[in-house]
This record gives structure tokens, C-alpha cells and sequence, in this order.
């Protein structure tokens, strides 16, 4: 068994950590815990490997800018 686990899990982790990376959200990690747990680095906080794979599957990696950001961009993103 390689660093994350199996390769299917290992594959998801990579998907998911790309996905905040396109959006310029910083990740780092893995670091594993002294339990064995792995924990990522993402923006200001901290998420484990289980809550990082269950937003992957959920959909819920895309960021979405604060109101004043889109009030502020205008027509950018008016219907």
C-alpha cells in the first residue's frame, strides 16, 4: 500500500487538490498526522483527507466570489 492508499483513492485526492488549484486556491500537503490521518493545507484551513474527498464527490470544490467581488466585476456576470 503506496502513501494515500490505493490507487483510486490516490487518483480522487489528485483530482480534487487540481480542482482548488485551477481556481488559484492554495493547497499543500498531504502531512500525515501522528494518529495516521492526512490533513491538507487549503486556503486558511485545514481538512482532512475524508472531508477533502467527500467535497470532491459532493461537487462542492468550485469557489464562488463574495457578493461585493461580483457587485464590483460589473457586467462580467450579469444574465
Amino acid at each position: 500500500m503506496g502513501f494515500f492508499g490505493n490507487a483510486k483513492r490516490r487518483k480522487e485526492l489528485s483530482a480534487a487538490v487540481n480542482t482548488l488549484r485551477e481556481q488559484e486556491i492554495q493547497v499543500t500537503g498531504p502531512y500525515r498526522r501522528p494518529n495516521g490521518m492526512l490533513v491538507f493545507s487549503v486556503g486558511n484551513s485545514v481538512v482532512t483527507e475524508a472531508e477533502l474527498l467527500q467535497l470532491h464527490r459532493n461537487g462542492d470544490l468550485r469557489a464562488t466570489l463574495p457578493l461585493s467581488v461580483r457587485k464590483s466585476a460589473g457586467q462580467l456576470f450579469e444574465s
